[in-house]
């Protein structure tokens, strides 16, 4: 009994220590700066030339910055229908600019969904991946990214049901695993 407790500690320590810093830009709460809106804006109107048409409640949901690079997850409406995506982009001379933008049907029966985009950084040598989705299943507290070289992101769960990691240098994940408050399995892939 006394290991599992232990255990359990250190595993909420390490989940509140293992939190990427980001910027959570859920218009409910967050105010944004105005780089951050113009970046957001960008993004609206680069999704809604993919798509063809204006998309119904847009809303960028993380956003994190490396360097002069933008990285973000975003969700919208199309015909009642739902829509998750993510982007890169890059700030150059005062502007930002869209290097990739990958847009997916949500799956709403999935306990939580993913989207992975992997790229290269423009005019560097090295790549980066994204991994994002949302949680459908409200027993989702936490979810853990494990990568080849056995580095893990934790991710806890807030009222947002999002989850979004960015890492430079990796191509893929091994595992995402979605837990409960008690740390059960819920879902993986």
């Amino acid at each position: 009994m006394k290991t599992k407790l232990f255990y359990t500690v250190l595993l909420f320590l390490l989940l509140l220590g293992c939190q990427p810093k980001e910027i959570n830009t859920s218009p409910e709460t967050i105010s944004f700066t105005d780089e951050d809106q113009a970046l957001i804006s960008f993004v609206h109107q680069k999704t809604d030339e993919k798509i063809g048409s204006k998309v119904e409640d847009f809303k960028v949901v993380k956003v994190s910055y490396i360097e002069q690079s933008g990285f973000g997850q975003f969700i919208f409406n199309k015909n009642e229908e739902r829509f998750e995506g993510s982007f890169y982009a890059e700030h150059n001379k005062n502007n930002w600019e869209i290097v990739h933008l990958e847009i997916a049907k949500m799956d709403v029966n999935s306990p939580f969904t993913k989207l992975q985009v992997v790229g290269g950084l423009r005019n560097k040598d090295t790549n980066f991946q994204i991994i994002c989705g949302v949680i459908n299943d409200s027993r989702i507290k936490s979810v853990q990214i494990t990568y080849p070289n056995n580095e893990s992101s934790i991710i806890m769960i807030d009222n947002y049901k999002y989850y979004f990691d960015v890492r430079l240098g990796v191509k893929t994940f091994s595992t995402i695993v979605a837990y409960d408050e008690n740390y059960n399995e819920i879902s993986s892939y």
